[in-house]
């Protein structure tokens, strides 16, 4: 068995731990993206909220529902907090996630090399064998006179 078929089950390998590595990036990108969607929304829901807070005590409100208006506002605040918590636990393990593939990558190129590498000196020899061969028989043929 040759160098670089002795070698391909392990790029194979290293190809299919690449793929499975891009697909878990990919996974985590939507998460991250889903994560900043889900902040965005509680942040605009927060300014809409507010200025209808605002427009109530322009016009009068009473006390108790001021209040409630405020509660509602820590509330949001709270979840605004949270939600960028996990946004940025989201961001560690997009990139931890990126650059695992990134490694996976790189060593399924390498091993891609090696092999083509293999190969090229593999068809190098087999060249240099025919030539051989054919100066050999050429050699040994009687000639035509």
């Amino acid at each position: 068995m040759t160098s670089s078929a002795r070698l391909k089950p392990v790029h194979g390998f290293a190809e299919r731990k690449e793929q499975d590595a891009a697909r878990a990036f990919g996974d985590t990108q939507q998460k991250l993206q889903g994560e900043m969607d889900k902040l965005e929304q509680l942040r605009h829901y927060r300014r809409e909220y507010l200025e209808r807070f605002h427009s109530a005590a322009r016009e009068g409100i009473q006390a108790k529902r001021m209040l409630e208006y405020q509660a509602f506002i820590a509330k949001l605040d709270e979840a605004i907090s949270e939600q960028e918590r996990i946004l940025g636990f989201a961001r560690e393990t997009n990139n931890r996630a990126k650059t695992t593939w990134m490694q996976k990558q790189s060593r399924s190129k390498a091993l891609g090399k090696v092999v083509e590498h293999h190969q090229v000196r593999e068809q190098q020899v087999r060249d240099k064998r025919e030539q051989k061969d054919m100066d050999e028989r050429s050699q040994h043929a009687k000639p035509l006179h």
